[in-house]
């Protein structure tokens, strides 16, 4: 899960794994992950989920994501530069 910072990606992560909701901001100051276990196409499987920090660096990215099976870019609606420096279209 990459986006820029305040755009609520600790949120939706701890929605959908806690199914609790908490509107208060607070910076997350490591790399946070999660487990999730689901059944997908009648399969138990296992979802991990990254919250990383905020760096628009391509090379920490880059390590980041490598191994990667998927990715969640969260952006703010209301803040077109949320989505563009991430690969948007500019």
């Amino acid at each position: 899960m990459t986006g820029d910072s305040q755009v609520g990606k600790t949120a939706i992560m701890t929605q959908y794994v806690n199914n609790k909701f908490n509107n208060t901001y607070k910076a997350t100051i490591e790399p946070i992950f999660v487990v999730k276990r689901l059944l997908l196409m009648k399969r138990p499987s296992i979802f991990q989920i990254w919250d990383r920090l905020a760096k628009n660096d391509p090379e920490s990215r880059s390590a980041f994501y490598r191994g990667s099976d998927g990715l969640i870019l969260v952006c703010d609606l209301r803040n077109e530069e949320s989505f563009r420096k991430y690969g948007g279209p500019s």
